[in-house]
């Protein structure tokens, strides 16, 4: 589905969701894994909608662990805990903080249901707000114990490809990288285009690494459809399913463990090591560009 639909529902109760608009741009986000489910301007809908046959998600927040995991369980201080693919957050219900017209903000906070397959005491803050010409999301992990706090975090949004002349198959599909701020990221600068094909992601995403301040804009026939801003995630993800009328562009702050991993979270490459009362911080912006 790439037309809009006017998802609703009251604020704050459990499978409702928080409307946003500017009067150009429109926005849906589910108070159920604080999730994105709708981004529309000019009757396009941006956000992949969800299909069990592909992918049921729209853009799901990962939280505290990215990816799939060896074995289904996190290792702490010689402990396991079992844990699903990308975390809890996604699944867990989010109290909205507060709202406006074109801002909401909503939180998950450690409980006793928590604790028991993640032993740390946490409040994970997701806000999103609309304005020149985009959507910024922003996400901010509050360490609340004593201990230092361990965890992963990532942005999943997926993407609907637009159409051309009713087929989608026949059109050129590229992801261009590029570099926002060399002196923030790790490799300095960078310029590349990575032509996508059905069988792209037959296997596993494509991942980069050590990055910080990074875009990636969507090309379809070498027209601009949408562009993801990142800052303060050092891995970016690309995924989608084969033959699949989406594409996932996701900022990481973890990737997934390799297979036959055993180690702790503190060995994992890119685990968030959060001091006692602590937060770290990050966000993504999506800058809608068809039709500009």
């Amino acid at each position: 589905m790439s037309h809009c639909e006017v998802l609703t529902g009251k604020l704050n109760t459990t499978g409702d969701w928080v409307q946003l608009s500017d009067g150009t741009m429109t926005a849906s986000v589910a108070t159920r894994g604080a999730e994105l489910r709708s981004l529309c301007v000019d009757g396009f809908e941006y956000i992949w909608q969800g299909d069990k046959a592909s992918w049921a998600r729209s853009s799901p927040i990962l939280f505290p662990v990215v990816g799939r995991l060896a074995d289904g369980h996190i290792r702490c201080d010689g402990q396991n805990y079992p844990m699903e693919i990308h975390g809890f957050a996604n699944t867990s219900e989010f109290e909205l903080l507060n709202s406006s017209s074109t801002s909401c903000t909503l939180c998950l906070e450690s409980s006793e249901k928590t604790l028991g397959i993640y032993p740390y005491e946490f409040r994970l803050i997701i806000s999103y707000e609309i304005g020149a010409g985009g959507l910024t999301c922003s996400a901010r992990i509050e360490n609340l114990a004593p201990a230092t706090l361990l965890a992963n975090f990532g942005f999943h949004p997926g993407f609907n490809w637009p159409s051309k002349d009713g087929a989608k198959e026949a059109a050129s599909k590229k992801i261009l990288i590029e570099v926002i701020d060399p002196e923030v990221s790790k490799i300095g600068s960078m310029h590349s285009e990575i032509p996508l094909h059905a069988t792209s992601f037959a296997a596993e995403p494509i991942v980069f690494h050590n990055l910080n301040s990074i875009s990636a804009t969507v090309l379809f026939d070498q027209n601009e459809v949408v562009r993801v801003e990142t800052q303060g995630t050092e891995c970016l993800g690309l995924w989608s399913k084969m033959d699949a009328d989406f594409i996932c562009i996701e900022p990481w702050q973890g990737q997934p463990e390799p297979e036959g991993w055993r180690g702790e979270q503190s060995e994992k490459p890119y685990i968030l090591q959060i001091p006692a009362n602590e937060y770290w911080t990050c966000a993504m912006r999506i800058v809608p560009l068809m039709n500009r």
